[in-house]
């Protein structure tokens, strides 16, 4: 997860720069650390003003602000109240979903963060272009998108970790 969010940011940055015509940072990596490392201790400040605000557990506040903050990660500036708002909303939704596929396969806590973080990205994705109430997008597909994101991913880092083994037991 940090990797990813370094990922964007850095590739934010680099982006930024050639569209403004500018030498891209030799330092880029160090920076986008720093605005990483800036908004991890933004992230409870905020996950409590979330908490208040809106009465979400602490996990789902806490989630909640990592969204908010991952989109300034990647848009470089913080969403408008209406995005805060839908971010808002999917959290809420998100916050009783259950996964009754998740315990037939096992899946660990990571890959069931990576589902609801995925699911909450498609959610809020489709709700900016199509502008619509969370009770209105079709979340089964949404899901379905999700699930299968997730299956690729699995299956892409177990091939990854056999062909690691490979190597090493070739030394």
């Amino acid at each position: 997860m940090i990797a990813e969010r370094l990922a964007s940011i850095e590739g934010r940055l680099y982006l930024k720069a050639k569209q403004d015509g500018l030498k891209i940072p030799s330092n880029i990596a160090e920076i986008a650390r720093q605005e990483l490392k800036e908004h991890r201790t933004h992230t409870q400040k905020l996950a409590l003003e979330l908490s208040q605000g809106y009465s979400f557990s602490k996990d789902v506040a806490t989630q909640c602000a990592k969204d908010i903050l991952r989109y300034k990660e990647i848009h470089g500036e913080s969403p408008s109240k209406a995005q805060i708002a839908k971010i808002v909303q999917i959290s809420r939704t998100l916050e009783t979903r259950d996964y009754p596929n998740i315990s037939k396969k096992n899946l660990n806590r990571f890959e069931v963060d990576f589902l609801h973080r995925r699911e909450g990205d498609l959610a809020f994705k489709h709700m900016s272009f199509q502008d619509q109430s969370l009770a209105s997008v079709n979340l089964p597909h949404i899901q379905g998108q999700a699930k299968k994101s997730l299956e690729t991913t699995a299956s892409q880092v177990s091939q990854d970790l056999i062909k690691m083994n490979q190597k090493e037991f070739s030394l």
